[in-house]
């Protein structure tokens, strides 16, 4: 049975030779002709980025364990509010009437994204444009603008000394990596499906 099979799998092997060296130039207008389409396809695509800053909440300093712990948790705490905060249209409307942006706070809303770790006290705050360079420019003034909001929140009038929480910039936003499309897999796709077609 086994040289049988090997038989089938040798003249099944020949067969394609013969069918691509037969249709080789039909196979490859049909290839070049998939490749362009997609290379045209993935130029038309408006290229999106996105860039990050990290944002550490700090708490007073504490005297001893039980303090420490009580301060942890209060950080962990404001982690959810402060995400939602900063996806909020609040929060974007203070960074469009800052920098007299050109856009609406629900839309620069649109673009922000906020996370963090379980049990952590470090937010993300990520902004998608299709421009790198305002990505990066957003996500800093929205990341400042926070740190600012949150300084009014937790600051009141009877306060004599600083807040209980105040949120740090550790990681500023640099350089955005684009996001989509992912213009090689397209053309890839492009290939594939050329060589599918062609025979």
């Amino acid at each position: 049975d086994f040289e049988p099979r090997q038989e089938e799998l040798a003249v099944t092997l020949r067969d394609t030779v013969r069918i691509l060296h037969a249709r080789w130039v039909t196979v490859a207008v049909v290839v070049v002709a998939a490749m362009t389409i997609a290379v045209a396809w993935a130029s038309l695509i408006q290229s999106t980025y996105t860039t990050s800053t990290r944002i550490f909440i700090a708490t007073q300093s504490a005297t001893d364990g039980q303090d420490a712990f009580s301060a942890a948790q209060l950080a962990q705490s404001r982690v959810v509010s402060y995400n939602d905060l900063i996806m909020s249209e609040t929060l974007a409307t203070r960074t469009v009437k800052r920098l007299r942006l050109q856009i609406a706070p629900r839309d620069l809303a649109k673009k922000v994204g906020a996370s963090a770790k379980p049990d952590s006290v470090v937010i993300t705050l990520s902004v998608t444009d299709p421009s790198a360079t305002n990505a990066a420019f957003l996500a800093n003034a929205l990341s400042e603008d926070f740190v600012s909001m949150v300084h009014d929140l937790e600051t009141t009038s009877t306060d004599s000394g600083p807040p209980a929480v105040r949120p740090l910039i550790v990681q500023r936003a640099v350089e955005a990596k684009i996001v989509s499309p992912h213009r090689s897999k397209v053309i890839l796709f492009g290939l594939f499906v050329g060589l599918l077609l062609g025979p």
